[in-house]
């Protein structure tokens, strides 16, 4: 079976709810989605720094990245990137197509391409799909976060 993008989503909850409600019940299921954003991220450096791998969401929840973890992302940042990359690294839903992602930030763009070998079109942007969305998330199962957006 095929996946479905956000937007396809999107259109069903439309017609289903109708008119006005459609955006109410949209915005209700994103709230849903996201209600253990990270709070508070901090940089690489800072967490190599205090050794506190740690951060929290927003329903209360602590989460800890390994230490290969962020070793795998200090050895593909150089000084610059280190001191501002924000973890996690979050991932969000881009409308563009099927099966698509991406991920905002310079730091974080170009840290996630070193890691998954692929091209870096645009400076602060780094679109995915779906496939390395998985390769991304098995590498860094507690680094990487996946924000869904309208």
């Amino acid at each position: 079976m095929r996946s479905r993008s956000p937007l396809t989503y999107i259109i069903i909850i439309t017609d289903i709810c109708g008119g006005m409600d459609a955006a109410a019940a949209i915005a209700k299921e994103l709230m849903t989605l996201n209600s253990s954003v990270p709070v508070g991220r901090r940089t690489l450096a800072e967490h190599m720094d205090s050794g506190d791998l740690t951060y929290r969401t927003r329903d209360g929840h602590t989460v800890s990245m390994t230490e290969e973890e962020v070793r795998m992302l200090a050895d593909v940042c150089g000084l610059r990137e280190t001191v501002s990359l924000r973890l996690p690294i979050l991932v969000g839903t881009d409308t563009v197509g099927e099966g698509s992602w991406a991920v905002d930030g310079k730091a974080e763009a170009k840290a996630v391409a070193a890691l998954l070998g692929k091209p870096q079109p645009r400076d602060d942007r780094l679109r995915l799909h779906t496939p390395d969305l998985r390769r991304l998330t098995k590498m860094l199962p507690n680094a990487v976060f996946i924000v869904f957006t309208p």
